[in-house]
């Protein structure tokens, strides 16, 4: 429909339809907020940094004083695991590549490095503690 100055004038039914799109559209995008919130936080939770104060108690101003050797904390670790903690710790590759790399799953990937880490943590208490 055209008013008298040429312009055009929307239905209430285009009105509608327009409105219900961008309900749809901020529904869609909250919810793509939500997932990739949700992936992120997932995310931290499964990668631990080898400098938590709880994995490495052991500091005298600042500066950290090894009771154990980071060989020591690897000793018990499989070579696959040794490589993986390797590569996202030291080289900073992301888990997801890393299982690109050794030919995985990114889910087997993540629970190695998860064990790994939880291993390293064992050794690293015990010899905190003297066990």
């Amino acid at each position: 429909m055209k008013r008298g100055d040429g312009s055009m004038l929307v239905s209430q039914n285009e009105r509608d339809l327009q409105n219900v799109f961008s309900a749809y559209l901020c529904t869609a995008l909250q919810r793509q907020r939500v997932k990739y919130l949700w992936r992120i936080q997932r995310q931290s939770e499964h990668e631990v940094s080898m400098e938590t104060p709880e994995l490495f108690p052991d500091r005298v101003g600042g500066e950290f004083v090894p009771d154990v050797t980071a060989e020591d904390l690897c000793a018990g670790l499989s070579e696959r695991d040794r490589r993986i903690v390797h590569l996202h710790v030291e080289a900073g590759i992301k888990l997801n590549a890393i299982a690109g790399v050794l030919g995985i799953s990114v889910s087997a990937t993540q629970k190695a490095y998860q064990r790994a880490v939880a291993n390293m943590r064992g050794i690293a208490e015990a010899n905190a503690f003297g066990f």
